[in-house]
């Protein structure tokens, strides 16, 4: 998995503003992310969510290059017509290989209890790595916690991972596979937010796709959050 490094900006939802006063609102930082289509594009996902009674409308896309090369990814947050809100990292020191699909996954992570003290965004990122003597793919799944104040990266993992040779002449290695799960702990956890146990397992794949040697193992690590971002408990 590549190095991932704390998220290198914040979101800030403002307060409402009466709509006369929108038209001299202090100009919105860029880039940003294009206007809605009724096309479905794997590389710019939307949510709607509610939080503390709000309609919250979340994006996500890729700006600043040319095709699927672009250099920095952007999160916008939009609040019942309030000025959309972003932040952004470079793409590509934060992924290995071309970025294919974004999604928001369906599944609500909750780690605070209640909507009162935090909603939790998860994104998931696909990626091709081909090159002349490999063909790898990558799912990472990332989780971003908003407190009304601030929305920033706190956790990161692959959670799929497919490594195949190629260009071997028929004489290539086996591929191998790695996948993880991540499950929410019970109890309040630490600094607010509940802990994660990271499930995961690696394995070889034989033929018909079945793992060589029979079924993996579960390894288990448990993470803790600091504060900022959570960390590997040994």
């Amino acid at each position: 998995m590549a190095a991932t490094a704390a998220l290198l900006g914040a979101i800030t939802l403002a307060a409402p503003v009466p709509a006369q006063a929108a038209e001299t609102a202090a100009p919105r930082p860029g880039p940003a992310c294009p206007a809605s289509s009724t096309d479905i594009d794997p590389l710019t996902p939307e949510q709607k969510l509610q939080w503390r009674g709000r309609s919250v409308k979340l994006r996500a896309c890729l700006v600043g290059g040319d095709g699927r090369q672009e250099d920095l990814l952007v999160l916008e947050a939009q609040a019942e017509g309030q000025p959309l809100v972003r932040t952004q990292l470079p793409a590509r020191q934060e992924l290995e290989g071309t970025l294919d699909g974004m999604r928001f996954d369906d599944v609500r992570f909750v780690l605070s209890d209640g909507d009162k003290n935090g909603l939790t965004v998860a994104l998931r990122l696909s990626t091709r790595n081909r090159g002349a003597i490999i063909d790898d793919s990558f799912v990472y799944l990332w989780l971003y916690q908003f407190d009304g104040q601030q929305l920033r990266r706190v956790f990161d993992m692959a959670a799929d991972q497919i490594s195949a040779p190629r260009g071997c002449d028929g004489a290539c290695d086996l591929p191998s596979r790695s996948q993880a799960v991540l499950l929410i702990q019970p109890g309040a956890g630490h600094h607010g937010l509940r802990d994660l146990r990271q499930r995961q397992k690696t394995w070889t794949v034989g033929p018909g796709g079945k793992p060589v040697g029979g079924a993996p193992r579960w390894n288990d690590q448990l993470y803790v959050f600091d504060g900022v971002k959570y960390q590997a408990k040994n």
